[in-house]
């Protein structure tokens, strides 16, 4: 980050001092929140205790405004369904450009159920052009009738091994740093916690600034002030 630090030492300096913050998270020195609103109700975080209780995790659900429908495409014909294509093979595969170079690539894509949850589509682009390689989950049922909001207390070390389904059209919150993560800044993945701190982090590290002018306002600021 060079250009950064020569542009603006100070932004850089909390920048990193935010990067610092994601880190030490991975060990838990105390406790913090994870809450994950995805309006369409496909994000999942995973109960080690299932089917028991997990006094951790809140799970609610909660019917969504016009405005989430509208952004959900609700009100438009859906694309028709590819469930039956996904069954017919463990592993699909089709010919693609790399969204990098433009080269000829291929993609990988798979249904997969999550336990106590549901099915999921994988897909995962590799470029042998130049290295490039992209990992996207996507829902592999409809919309659910209502939005999900998850909120998870980590407490433990272990937590960081917990399964995270994010879909795209959900939010990451981190109230103990004060950090919001919009939808579709980081698209559909299926990791653990560690690694979507991990994910978080590089997303900043790449692009300090993608919550810039055109996103919602104040959130720039906020991201300043890391």
């Amino acid at each position: 980050r060079p250009r950064l630090q020569a542009a603006d030492e100070e932004v850089a300096n909390k920048i990193e001092e935010f990067i610092g913050k994601l880190k030490r998270l991975k060990e838990v020195p105390s406790p913090f929140t994870l809450i994950i609103d995805d309006p369409s109700g496909n994000s999942f975080v995973e109960n080690p205790l299932a089917p028991q209780k997990d006094e951790a995790l809140v799970v609610t659900h909660y019917k969504r405004t016009a405005q989430q429908d509208a952004m959900l495409g609700l009100a438009v014909t859906q694309a028709p369904s590819l469930r039956a294509a996904q069954r017919a093979a463990s592993v699909l595969q089709f010919h693609t450009n790399c969204p990098e170079c433009n080269a000829p690539a291929s993609t990988n894509m798979k249904l997969v159920q999550i336990p106590h949850f549901k099915e999921v589509i994988i897909m995962a682009t590799n470029c042998d052009a130049c290295g490039h390689r992209t990992n996207e989950v996507k829902s592999g049922g409809a919309i659910e009738a209502q939005g999900t909001r998850i909120t998870l207390r980590i407490t433990d070390p272990s937590d960081m091994t917990r399964d995270v389904l994010k879909s795209e059209t959900c939010s990451v919150e981190i109230p103990e740093l004060d950090f919001e993560l919009g939808m579709g800044a980081l698209g559909g993945k299926f990791t653990t916690l560690e690694g979507l701190l991990k994910d978080i982090k590089e997303l900043v590290e790449r692009n300090p600034f993608n919550l810039g002018d055109s996103s919602a306002p104040g959130r720039a600021e906020k991201l300043r002030e890391f």
